[in-house]
């Protein structure tokens, strides 16, 4: 049995015992409570590494070799985050997780990093949103500055991740079929076919349009140089 189990007793469904400070080897009776695991953990988690901050040693701030603020993650490889951010996030052990991003539990509370930062920053993020990478690519998910993070619903994320290298096309949206060139777009679950062309440039141009219609100023584009439709 887990001592803290032992103190105040085992929790019941899908409740758990909670150390207050975070610090999970502090079993003093005051210190624990029972508690749901809920959305508002993520509070909870802000508030035990608001507190660990204000307590811990003023270390220097690790930087990469071009000088940006970087938290050492457990495989060895760097979140890239803000100078303001790095003695918060430096309170907690970070991984990466199977989708390439920075995570940590922490009192039995698991949480991205963005949304951390962005909780930090902002607030809590909003019920249906989720924090999002602006610029693509898995390279990209370890770079947690805010200047590349924003709120995006969960299709317009699944509409900027980086193109798969295993595809017939050098666009997004864009593949060759029967000799032509299809483009089509995903947005909330439903594929939406638009035409096919000679040129794979027209084909890149006709996705551009729709991603703009569908998803606004998120839209993920193709760079063209020579945009002209058929």
């Amino acid at each position: 049995m887990k001592m803290h189990h032992f103190i105040v007793g085992k929790p019941i469904d899908k409740g758990c015992v909670c150390h207050i400070n975070g610090d999970g080897l502090d079993n003093r009776r005051e210190n624990l409570r029972h508690a749901v695991r809920t959305s508002g953990d993520v509070k909870q988690l802000v508030e035990i590494v608001k507190y660990r901050a204000t307590v811990c040693c003023d270390d220097d701030i690790v930087r990469n070799d071009d000088g940006v603020a970087v938290i050492v993650l457990r495989c060895g490889s760097e979140a890239l985050v803000d100078d303001a951010m790095w003695r918060l996030l430096s309170q907690c052990s970070w991984s990466v997780e199977g989708w390439g991003y920075a995570a940590t539990r922490l009192d039995q509370i698991g949480i991205l990093m963005q949304t951390l930062i962005w909780t930090l920053v902002h607030g809590p993020v909003p019920e249906g949103l989720l924090v999002d990478h602006i610029a693509n690519g898995r390279e990209n998910r370890l770079d947690n500055r805010m200047a590349n993070l924003r709120l995006n619903t969960r299709g317009g994320n699944m509409h900027n991740k980086a193109k798969s290298a295993n595809t017939s096309s050098r666009y997004y949206g864009v593949s060759l079929v029967g000799g032509r060139w299809q483009a089509s777009i995903m947005f909330e679950g439903t594929p939406h076919m638009l035409g096919c062309f000679h040129r794979e440039e027209n084909a890149a141009s006709a996705y551009n349009k729709a991603a703009v219609r569908f998803y606004g100023d998120k839209a993920n584009l193709n760079k063209l140089d020579d945009p002209a439709e058929e």
